[in-house]
């Protein structure tokens, strides 16, 4: 990739660029790339031969799913270190920055809990609690997932243990239900790994936790359409202009991909999300556009 070349700095002495810097193992982002040029990259090879499966073309099962045809084990399962890593990278690159930005966190109250569901190592709402420390910071995931979780908090936002700003609970989000009483329950590019039924699942499980008051946001991309009408209609630009203003999505229809390939799943509509939401017991309120990445919000119906 002529993007990625070396500079020639003197005779036999090379440095990196601005963008070969990004592949340094010190930088989250070259887990990303890692992943997807390793071991997604091989699971999309095998992608023709699912479909050509007269059982697993027909299905959403993750045990279906073109990665586990080529590794013999689910995507979930085949990560280390650098599935955190990655997930660390993938969160700079599709927008991290914007979620402190584009929902009006300052309306609440002081101390009001964010439950992070399925929040890896709490990456995202690290920075959340960096721009508004009055807030608290709950993230759940797997028990050996949230271990990671304490160590990059240890790393990166120490104060924030020190003053018992954050917290980290294992549990398992198709079972059983995340900590009661919190404000907000976030979940971050959490959906599009699973397919409806285990979707509603999750979901479900996050209605038995929330209060009357509580939020649901769902932060993931949001496919604009092409075409006028549906639901996405508040968010489309006027005419003549094309509805989604024109914009490139290419990103967005490849991670679409990437989410068949790896997990049988897909990323959704608004129209998709709403659905999900309202199967749930949960009633829409507002997508708040964030790019690429939106935040779908909810309240309990």
């Amino acid at each position: 990739m002529p993007a990625l070349t070396l500079i020639l700095v003197a005779p036999n002495v090379f440095a990196n660029n601005r963008l070969s810097m990004k592949l340094l193992s010190t930088d989250a982002v070259s887990g990303l790339v890692g992943h997807m040029s390793d071991e997604a990259m091989k699971a999309g090879v095998v992608l023709g031969d699912v479909f050509e499966d007269p059982v697993k073309r027909k299905s959403s099962r993750l045990e279906h799913s073109a990665f586990q045809h080529a590794h013999a084990v689910s995507a979930f399962n085949y990560y280390g270190v650098r599935f955190g890593q990655a997930m660390v990278g993938w969160a700079e690159v599709t927008g991290r920055a914007m979620l402190p930005k584009i929902y009006p966190w300052g309306g609440f109250p002081p101390d009001s809990t964010v439950v992070d569901v399925g929040g890896g190592n709490g990456h995202a709402t690290l920075e959340l609690l960096k721009a508004f420390p009055a807030l608290k910071v709950i993230v759940q995931d797997t028990a050996a997932v949230a271990i990671q979780g304490k160590e990059y908090w240890e790393k990166e936002y120490p104060s924030a243990l020190e003053e018992q700003r954050v917290d980290f609970v294992g549990f398992d989000f198709l079972t059983e239900a995340p900590v009661a009483g919190g404000a907000v329950y976030y979940l971050r590019h959490v959906l599009h790994d699973w397919p409806d039924d285990d979707c509603v699942k999750i979901l479900k499980n996050v209605r038995k936790a929330v209060g009357p008051k509580s939020k649901l946001l769902i932060n993931e991309f949001v496919p604009q359409y092409i075409v006028r009408g549906g639901f996405a209609s508040n968010t489309q630009a006027p005419a003549p202009l094309l509805p989604n203003y024109g914009a490139g999505n290419k990103r967005l229809y490849q991670q679409d991909m990437n989410m068949m390939i790896q997990f049988n799943s897909k990323e959704r509509t608004l129209e998709e999300f709403i659905k999900l939401g309202e199967a749930s017991g949960f009633r829409f309120e507002k997508l708040w556009d964030g790019g690429e990445a939106g935040i779908i919000e909810f309240a309990p119906a």
